[in-house]
């Protein structure tokens, strides 16, 4: 993470320095992304830079948790939802949300592609869970408010199904990254995208016949 004199930086500069290495990852992607070029761009020293950040991993990181909160923070939150219509109904709402704001803005997928990249090549030794660590947060509040309105399947505890849908979730982007072109991503029909996800998302969610947890279960439920 960027070092506290980063942090004490006025805020357009610290917008404009990010706003560089933005662009610099999403155009070449973590490995091929130069950190000098980056400090060029940026108007600083080399020193400057190392003052901000350890490295180009640590510059990389917070462009990822930057990008990530603005996208969040577009999304907005659950409306207001008692039962599991309303509750599907405001989900569908967030997916929508997060498809206008890929259309809107290219960035998103080209630096959602440079991620994925970074974490299947190794090129960093920030993997998956690091990099969509804040998504993952957003799946446990989704999961534990589905289950509080009926909408969510009660039998399997809340930390079991936030990592089911953690895997549905890596394994669809991993296959996306290897199989899926950047300009195809980019041209995707996220009507159809977003119908897919409901589906899917309510197949694994939605209560069934509970027939019962089959392990014991810690009180943190993570044990």
């Amino acid at each position: 993470m960027p070092r506290p004199r980063f942090q004490k930086l006025p805020e357009e500069k610290k917008r404009a320095i990010l706003e560089v290495a933005t662009v610099e990852f999403s155009a070449h992607g973590f490995r091929a992304a130069s950190f000098n070029r980056i400090i060029e761009k940026a108007g600083l020293s080399k020193g400057a830079m190392y003052y901000y950040f350890n490295d180009k991993e640590d510059l990389f990181l917070c462009v990822v948790n930057r990008l990530q909160d603005e996208i969040m923070a577009k999304l907005g939150e659950l409306g207001p939802c008692d039962d599991p219509d309303s509750y599907w109904r405001e989900l569908r709402g967030l997916f929508e949300r997060a498809a206008v704001s890929k259309q809107e803005d290219p960035t998103i997928i080209q630096m959602g592609m440079a991620m994925l990249k970074s974490a299947a090549a190794g090129d960093t030794q920030l993997t998956y869970d690091h990099l969509f660590a804040n998504v993952h947060d957003w799946i446990e509040a989704l999961v534990v408010k589905g289950q509080e309105v009926g909408a969510v399947r009660r039998d399997v505890p809340a930390f079991l199904m936030v990592t089911m849908l953690w895997a549905v979730s890596g394994a669809g982007d991993m296959w996306a990254m290897r199989n899926v072109s950047e300009e195809a991503l980019l041209q995707i029909d996220y009507e159809k995208a977003t119908d897919f996800s409901i589906d899917l998302y309510r197949r694994i969610m939605e209560p069934g016949v509970e027939i019962g947890f089959f392990w014991p279960v810690n009180d943190s439920e993570e044990g």
